[in-house]
């Protein structure tokens, strides 16, 4: 267990930590994986994990979260570990961490107690303070992940925690993160794809599609992430020579009266080859279905498609195939 550095947490953590050796030595082994990363973590309670998906927004790119809980059930004493994909690459410096952490934190404590720690080569931060609105101290801490030798990344883990000041401690100094290099993708678990391609006529695509000045006149953006499973539930596996290939998609209306929304209309294109959905449960991976649904102008949607395509693919095209004729937008999400 990494020793807190010097600052707020040394007092916390020598009371959290007064433990005998036998306690410390039986302290219970927690691990789960979220996309491509496996979370190890100890803690001498009895805790109960599961991992949702949370589909991307305007703000941020989608995203896997653990939740911790010291029940099974809806409980606010509970922690959540998040692996961050940051839009863009970003210095591991310290005003930087200090100004995401302070952010972040915001919501608990605006002047939250700040301290450090090294697990595993990196520098992490940490706060502290009292959240009003739960009634008990709030915990949070900001672990740099795939680190670049100019000293940026563009992923982060996150954990916040309304546990107890020793189990949520426990946790802090326990927790490592390892990249999945062949991850068995069962319901929980996949690899992230950037394998997207922009399909040429008659669907009009544009990589940067809602910053593009261009643009003119009504569209619909379709924007796309996707993640690659061999099974998906316990007993869904994809066919031999095949893999599922999961979109995350949210498709906002800019300019038509109505907009009619169907899976079936989703397709994913591969040389030449154009594949319908699935008729596969995405609930199983903590993912919500896309909806048959009309969206009126302004309206959003997000939903998860899911398709069987040859594993042994290198580049695919999200096509919106429907009966009316709309102005398409395609962005892909990384």
């Amino acid at each position: 267990m990494n020793k807190i550095s010097k600052g707020v947490f040394s007092l916390i953590l020598i009371a959290a930590l007064g433990f005998s050796a036998f306690n410390l030595a039986v302290a219970k082994d927690y691990s789960a994986n979220a996309g491509d990363w496996q979370v190890d973590f100890k803690s001498n309670d009895t805790l109960y994990t599961d991992v949702v998906w949370n589909a991307p927004t305007d703000s941020m790119n989608g995203y896997y979260a653990i939740n911790v809980k010291e029940d099974p059930g809806i409980t606010t004493r509970a922690a959540i570990i998040s692996i961050l994909n940051l839009k863009y690459l970003t210095p591991v410096g310290k005003e930087i961490m200090d100004y995401y952490i302070n952010t972040s934190f915001a919501s608990f404590n605006e002047t939250p107690k700040l301290s450090r720690s090294v697990i595993d080569g990196e520098n992490i931060i940490i706060a502290e303070g009292w959240a009003n609105n739960f009634g008990r101290m709030a915990y949070q801490a900001i672990y740099p992940l795939d680190v670049r030798s100019n000293r940026t990344t563009n992923k982060l883990a996150s954990f916040v925690s309304l546990l107890d000041t020793k189990t949520s401690l426990e946790i802090i100094n326990s927790i490592r993160f390892k990249r999945i290099e062949n991850p068995t993708n069962d319901a929980k678990s996949g690899i992230s794809t950037n394998n997207w391609v922009y399909q040429s006529a008659p669907q009009e695509t544009a990589q940067s599609a809602s910053t593009n000045p261009s643009i003119v006149g009504p569209y619909v953006l379709i924007k796309c992430q996707g993640t690659l499973y061999n099974q998906i539930g316990q007993f869904t596996k994809a066919d031999p020579g095949k893999v599922y290939l999961v979109t995350n998609l949210q498709i906002e209306n800019h300019g038509y009266d109505e907009f009619s929304v169907n899976p079936n209309y989703v397709k994913v294109e591969i040389n030449n080859v154009q594949y319908d959905y699935s008729w596969v449960s995405v609930s199983d991976l903590g993912l919500a279905s896309l909806d048959s649904v009309t969206l009126k102008d302004g309206g959003v949607i997000t939903g998860a498609v899911a398709f069987e395509i040859p594993s042994n693919t290198n580049e695919y095209a999200l096509v919106w195939k429907a009966w009316e004729s709309y102005n398409v937008k395609v962005e892909y999400v990384k």
